[in-house]
Protein backbone atom coordinates (compact mmCIF):
# COMPACT_ATOMS: atom_id res chain seq x y z
CA UNK A 1 0.00 0.00 0.00
CA UNK A 2 2.94 2.34 0.59
CA UNK A 3 3.66 2.01 -3.13
CA UNK A 4 0.14 3.24 -3.93
CA UNK A 5 0.58 6.28 -1.73
CA UNK A 6 4.02 7.01 -3.16
CA UNK A 7 2.61 6.66 -6.68
CA UNK A 8 -0.23 9.10 -5.95
CA UNK A 9 2.14 11.54 -4.28
CA UNK A 10 4.57 11.44 -7.23
CA UNK A 11 1.73 11.94 -9.73
CA UNK A 12 0.43 14.94 -7.79
CA UNK A 13 3.97 16.36 -7.64
CA UNK A 14 4.28 15.90 -11.43
CA UNK A 15 1.29 18.13 -12.21
CA UNK A 16 2.67 21.17 -14.04
CA UNK A 17 2.23 24.52 -12.37
CA UNK A 18 2.84 26.56 -15.52
CA UNK A 19 0.08 28.17 -17.56
CA UNK A 20 -1.72 25.55 -19.63
CA UNK A 21 -3.21 27.59 -22.46
CA UNK A 22 -1.63 29.26 -25.43
CA UNK A 23 -2.27 32.62 -27.04
CA UNK A 24 -5.69 34.26 -27.12
CA UNK A 25 -5.66 34.57 -30.91
CA UNK A 26 -7.49 32.10 -33.17
CA UNK A 27 -5.83 29.96 -35.79
CA UNK A 28 -7.33 31.54 -38.91
CA UNK A 29 -5.71 29.65 -41.76
CA UNK A 30 -8.88 29.29 -43.88
CA UNK A 31 -10.84 32.56 -44.11
CA UNK A 32 -14.32 31.03 -44.34
CA UNK A 33 -13.92 29.18 -41.05
CA UNK A 34 -12.13 31.97 -39.21
CA UNK A 35 -15.24 32.76 -37.17
CA UNK A 36 -15.66 29.12 -36.17
CA UNK A 37 -11.99 28.86 -35.25
CA UNK A 38 -12.19 32.01 -33.14
CA UNK A 39 -15.28 30.73 -31.33
CA UNK A 40 -13.75 27.31 -30.68
CA UNK A 41 -10.53 28.90 -29.51
CA UNK A 42 -12.43 31.03 -27.02
CA UNK A 43 -14.41 28.04 -25.75
CA UNK A 44 -11.38 25.79 -25.39
CA UNK A 45 -9.34 28.50 -23.65
CA UNK A 46 -12.20 28.93 -21.18
CA UNK A 47 -12.25 25.17 -20.50
CA UNK A 48 -8.46 25.09 -20.14
CA UNK A 49 -8.64 27.99 -17.67
CA UNK A 50 -11.21 26.03 -15.64
CA UNK A 51 -9.06 22.88 -15.65
CA UNK A 52 -5.98 24.94 -14.79
CA UNK A 53 -7.81 26.45 -11.82
CA UNK A 54 -8.99 23.03 -10.67
CA UNK A 55 -5.47 21.60 -10.92
CA UNK A 56 -4.12 24.53 -8.90
CA UNK A 57 -6.77 23.88 -6.23
CA UNK A 58 -5.86 20.17 -6.11
CA UNK A 59 -2.18 21.00 -5.76
CA UNK A 60 -2.94 23.45 -2.97
CA UNK A 61 -5.19 20.96 -1.17
CA UNK A 62 -2.74 18.07 -1.43
CA UNK A 63 0.34 20.09 -0.47
CA UNK A 64 -0.42 19.65 3.23
CA UNK A 65 -1.43 15.97 3.19
CA UNK A 66 0.46 13.89 5.70
CA UNK A 67 0.92 10.76 3.58
CA UNK A 68 1.85 8.79 6.71
CA UNK A 69 -1.72 9.27 7.99
CA UNK A 70 -3.15 8.11 4.65
CA UNK A 71 -0.99 4.98 4.78
CA UNK A 72 -2.09 4.33 8.37
CA UNK A 73 -5.78 4.61 7.45
CA UNK A 74 -5.33 2.31 4.44
CA UNK A 75 -3.42 -0.21 6.56
CA UNK A 76 -6.12 -0.29 9.27
CA UNK A 77 -9.00 -0.42 6.77
CA UNK A 78 -7.37 -2.92 4.42
CA UNK A 79 -5.95 -5.39 6.88
CA UNK A 80 -7.09 -7.89 9.48
CA UNK A 81 -7.96 -7.61 13.16
CA UNK A 82 -7.58 -9.93 16.10
CA UNK A 83 -8.56 -9.81 19.75
CA UNK A 84 -5.85 -11.21 21.98
CA UNK A 85 -6.68 -11.05 25.66
CA UNK A 86 -7.90 -7.49 26.18
CA UNK A 87 -6.15 -6.14 23.07
CA UNK A 88 -7.76 -5.39 19.69
CA UNK A 89 -4.87 -5.62 17.22
CA UNK A 90 -4.99 -4.22 13.67
CA UNK A 91 -2.78 -5.70 10.96
CA UNK A 92 -2.11 -4.38 7.46
CA UNK A 93 -2.62 -6.53 4.34
CA UNK A 94 0.85 -8.06 4.85
CA UNK A 95 -0.19 -9.05 8.39
CA UNK A 96 2.21 -6.61 10.04
CA UNK A 97 0.84 -5.04 13.21
CA UNK A 98 -0.27 -1.43 12.67
CA UNK A 99 -1.82 -0.52 16.04
CA UNK A 100 -3.63 -1.95 19.02
CA UNK A 101 -6.35 -0.84 21.39
CA UNK A 102 -6.70 -1.93 25.00
CA UNK A 103 -10.30 -3.04 25.42
CA UNK A 104 -10.19 -2.70 29.20
CA UNK A 105 -12.37 0.18 30.38
CA UNK A 106 -11.48 2.59 33.16
CA UNK A 107 -14.34 4.94 34.04
CA UNK A 108 -16.12 3.82 30.84
CA UNK A 109 -13.19 4.89 28.64
CA UNK A 110 -10.63 2.70 26.82
CA UNK A 111 -7.37 2.80 28.70
CA UNK A 112 -4.86 3.05 25.84
CA UNK A 113 -4.14 2.96 22.14
CA UNK A 114 -0.68 2.35 20.77
CA UNK A 115 0.40 2.90 17.20
CA UNK A 116 3.33 0.82 16.03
Amino acid sequence: MQGDVTSIESKVDAIPTTAMRGTDSANTVVPDIAGTAATLHGVTDGKIDTVDGNVDAILEDTATIDWTDITFIKDVAGGDTAIVGTQLIFYNASHVEVCRFDLTLVDDEPTARTRT
